[in-house]
């Protein structure tokens, strides 16, 4: 009888540490289905990090573009300007010395016309003289 005993304790035994690994078999199981989950949410978490971070990156990038551009346009709106005033400016230039040269010339007229008058307003003084002084001369005698 004490050999069944012992046979049924063993069995026993062997019963519980059955159980025991296959609880230990079921907690092994469910720790590595829970890093496993764990594992997924942290690599969904970086690849979104991952994500989030390459748009952002765009985003950026497209602004950055885009301040180009509108730099870029607003320079070269600036030079058209710059241009356009240069232009202006010399034709404005051209047309001062243009009115300047008129008014030049229209001056050397007038100032040419007053010295013949002036030359021929001394000739008629002189021949009035002459002519007067050749009348008081004729009446002295």
């Amino acid at each position: 009888m004490g050999t069944d005993v012992e046979r049924a304790t063993s069995e026993d035994q062997e019963r519980q540490l059955r159980r025991t690994i296959d609880a230990l078999r079921d907690e092994l199981e469910r720790l590595k289905i829970a890093d496993q989950e764990k594992l997924e949410r942290a690599l969904a978490s970086a690849n979104d990090e991952s994500r989030q971070l390459g748009q952002t990156v765009q985003a950026l990038r497209d602004e950055m573009d885009r301040l180009r551009i509108a730099e870029q346009e607003r320079l070269d709106r600036a030079v058209l300007a710059a241009g356009d005033e240069n232009r202006q400016l010399r034709e404005a230039v051209s047309a001062l010395r243009d009115e300047l040269d008129r008014l030049r010339i229209a001056q050397d007229e007038r100032d040419s016309l007053h010295a013949r008058r002036l030359a021929e307003a001394q000739a008629t003084i002189i021949a009035l003289r002459t002519e007067l002084e050749a009348s008081l001369g004729a009446r002295q005698k």
